[in-house]
């Protein structure tokens, strides 16, 4: 990220995309969101609701389920880019690349991040704005699909608060 401003813009940008995902999986049931029944004994809520800012409709699905492995295992398998294409279907199965790194807490795992993934089929201009964080209460991996040109003109240091997420 070019510039202080850049940074913070990105901050704020991600700040509402987790803050976005937070407020979706929190809903109450009798708010208007979606819940799918359970499937195999794995509950997945999916919620679908309009977005204020900018004019959208933000979509959440969420789960949990046990995994014989201890929760800063499954953390650092999600974050990190190499082992990606093995579960986001935003890789496409194809490698993803960090572009921009902002530290965001005294872990190493806490942090803003810029992937762009690579399709030999097609050059794109959407790239995926993560945020992650843990600590001794929990972890978690928040992602959206960002368009370039949009993501350049928060990094440029613009109010990022009309960037669709």
């Amino acid at each position: 990220v070019p510039s202080p401003e850049g940074k913070r813009s990105m901050m704020r940008l991600a700040q509402r995309m987790v803050s976005n995902y937070c407020l979706s999986v929190s809903r109450s049931n009798n708010s208007r969101s979606t819940f799918v029944s359970e499937l195999n004994e794995v509950g997945v809520r999916v919620t679908a609701h309009k977005s204020p800012e900018p004019n959208g409709t933000i979509l959440c699905a969420a789960t949990t389920f046990w995994l014989p492995n201890s929760p800063q295992t499954v953390f650092n398998f999600l974050k990190d880019e190499r082992t990606r294409p093995q579960w986001d279907v935003l890789s496409n199965g194809n490698p993803v690349q960090e572009v921009a790194h902002i530290a965001n807490g005294s872990h190493p795992g806490c942090c803003i991040s810029v992937l762009r993934a690579s399709n030999a089929s097609q050059s794109s201009n959407m790239l995926i704005l993560q945020e992650s964080s843990i600590d001794s209460s929990g972890a978690q991996v928040v992602y959206s699909p960002v368009d370039l040109a949009a993501l350049n003109i928060a990094m440029s240091g613009e109010d990022p608060s009309y960037i669709p997420l």
